[in-house]
């Protein structure tokens, strides 16, 4: 009886060791399967301690708030699972500078940087990545995209430093703002959802919009842009191009346009055809022309123009399209009929400032 007792509980000792063993053996596993939230792979000590300390909320449809924590069992390390878990990143208003690592998060679908130190990412291990927010952060270089090809919004304005953003594999980009960037080309010729576009005060001199027939809203006051063809793009309901380089527009195809603001602009001639939802802004313009002869044809001088629609007030004399009976030192005055809009006739005043080539 003593022996088959002694048995016992040493067979007991050995299942109770054994269960003990690969219950440390699993939690091991468990801890070190993932990622560690150390310096070699998150190099930014701030984003560090997001990860190791941080939160965010989502809410459901019935506005009850969720609280996703980054490293939920706070072990330093972050498993497949908390990983798989982690849908956005939020460091707005952070000094994070470097996202290094983030390319780790491979389920996130959102990321805000804005109001931040960062300056650059590395977003190519992101591929579910929907929506990126990094206006007034610190991005510089180039911001590149190529990878994130479900990419739905881009927000990147007032960042002087960036210089370039690839979005050509971005097949289901909406909507992109480079406002205030160093951004001086946007390729959009790939991005055939696009509905919205800002590309305000930069020195974005051209855009091509052939490819971008869902375009509703296009804004790009204060650019260098010098011509616009919009003729594609028969869904645009919104354009500000004021202030920037155009000397002539044509949207009288656009017949859905209800907001124009083309003030600003050297325009020599503008087309709104008749559109009566559509509220027009614009100003007197002012060119220098540089002229040879003693008469010259205005739709030589001035590409796009309609002679017919050229009214000389003072300066010169037309007939047809030539221009003549003018003197160097006293500016031609003519209107324009532009059109109809919603208020009426439209008419573009142009001052021209001949000089001797």
């Amino acid at each position: 009886m003593k022996k088959t007792l002694k048995r016992i509980l040493t067979f007991t000792l050995i299942i109770t060791v054994l269960v003990a063993s690969c219950s440390l053996t699993v939690f091991a596993t468990e801890s070190t399967t993932g990622i560690a939230i150390n310096e070699e792979n998150f190099p930014d000590e701030n984003l560090r301690n997001l990860l190791l300390n941080g939160y965010y909320y989502i809410w459901d449809d019935d506005g009850t708030p969720t609280e996703i924590v980054y490293d939920a069992n706070k072990d330093g390390y972050l498993s497949n699972s908390e990983i798989a878990n982690i849908r956005q990143l939020q460091v707005q208003q952070s000094p994070i500078t470097d996202l290094k690592g983030i390319e780790n998060l491979t389920s996130l679908i959102e990321i805000g940087c804005q109001y931040s130190a960062v300056e650059k990412m590395d977003l190519s291990g992101n591929k579910e990545l929907l929506y990126l927010s990094c206006h007034k952060a610190n991005l510089q270089g180039e911001l590149d995209l190529s990878e994130n090809t479900k990419l739905q919004m881009v927000t990147c304005h007032k960042n002087p430093q960036l210089t370039a953003v690839n979005i050509s594999n971005c097949k289901d980009l909406s909507f992109i703002d480079i406002t205030a960037t160093g951004i001086t080309q946007l390729d959009i010729s790939n991005n055939h959802e696009l509905t919205g576009i800002a590309l305000d005060a930069t020195n974005i001199s051209s855009i091509n919009t052939k490819n971008n027939e869902k375009l509703k809203t296009l804004s790009a006051y204060n650019t260098q842009l010098t011509r616009l063809d919009l003729s594609s793009n028969q869904e645009l309901e919104y354009l500000d191009v004021s202030n920037s380089k155009l000397k002539g527009l044509d949207v009288s195809t656009n017949d859905t346009l209800t907001y124009l603001n083309a003030s600003g602009n050297p325009l020599a001639w503008l087309n709104i055809g008749n559109n009566q939802n559509l509220n027009t802004h614009i100003n007197n313009s002012s060119i220098s022309l540089k002229v040879t002869e003693d008469s010259f044809d205005i739709t030589e001088v001035l590409s796009g123009i309609d002679a017919d629609k050229v009214t000389i007030v003072s300066g010169a004399q037309k007939n047809g399209n030539i221009i003549s009976s003018y003197s160097y030192d006293t500016p031609i005055i003519y209107t324009y009929d532009c059109g109809t809009d919603t208020n009426g006739p439209v008419t573009l005043t142009v001052t021209l400032n001949l000089t001797q080539a």
